[in-house]
């Protein structure tokens, strides 16, 4: 008798070990970098990205991408859901911001995977640039100076 409590005891620290280990994760990311910064959009390389955990309840995993200017106004924002362990190849490509272009210098990328399910909100890919975007300042082709931070959840290349 006493064995079997022993086991079971064992066996639900497994599992919560295993939750928490699942808590941390997020969305498995690979090859993602900003390669320009404008104004009003930006370029991005291909990269491949799984949905490794259930946010939403239903299989899914819901991650946002939120771009916010140096005056902190949000000039994109972008949620969408992926199936859970489906693989995704997303290929070079501008990514125009949806909600206006900034007006400030200092751009911030954050991409997240949601809370949700009792899952907390987890950084998936983070970035900031210096972009001149003064009034009147030419906007084509600059690439502003980036910081990227993925802060060590899936893999960045």
């Amino acid at each position: 008798m006493k064995h079997k409590a022993i086991a079971i005891r064992v066996t639900l620290i497994v599992l919560m070990l295993a939750f928490l280990g699942q808590v941390v994760s997020a969305m498995d990311l690979d090859g993602f970098s900003i390669t320009e910064w404008r104004c009003d959009s930006l370029t991005y390389a291909s990269h491949n990205y799984m949905a490794d955990r259930d946010n939403t309840g239903v299989g899914k995993e819901e991650h946002r991408i939120i771009i916010t200017d140096s005056s902190g106004t949000v000039i994109h924002d972008h949620t969408a859901r992926n199936i859970v362990g489906e693989a995704r190849f997303a290929g070079t490509d501008v990514l125009p911001f949806n909600l206006g272009t900034a007006k400030g210098n200092r751009l911030v990328f954050i991409w997240t995977s949601s809370a949700g399910n009792g899952l907390p909100e987890v950084v998936i890919h983070r970035e900031t640039a210096v972009v001149n975007c003064a009034p009147g300042a030419e906007h084509a082709n600059q690439n502003g100076q980036s910081n990227r931070n993925n802060n060590g959840h899936g893999r960045n290349g």
